[in-house]
């Protein structure tokens, strides 16, 4: 599972379960994050790239960019949309 908890200035994506993870995404910043998953544990870091947190009481959008690095070698761009609404 995935819990997104959503800051004022920085997003955190906590992974549970086979993969385990806490990633710290803030715009302009570099962060490492402990990656642990079956038979293998990685450190990363996590460069920051757009944050647009459109969230309210009811519904909205998410939208954010970041970069993974392992060794200072850039493995994947990734984009994460999410959208809330009632159904």
């Amino acid at each position: 599972s995935t819990l997104i908890k959503v800051g004022e200035n920085e997003i955190v994506l906590k992974r549970s379960g086979s993969t385990e993870s806490r990633m710290v995404i803030e715009v302009g910043k570099r962060n490492s994050c402990y990656y642990s998953s079956e038979g293998c544990a990685l450190i990363l870091d996590i460069y920051g790239k757009h944050i647009d947190n459109r969230l309210s009481l009811e519904g909205g959008a998410l939208s954010l960019e970041y970069d993974l690095n392992m060794n200072h070698a850039p493995i994947s761009q990734n984009r994460i949309e999410i959208t809330v609404k009632e159904v």
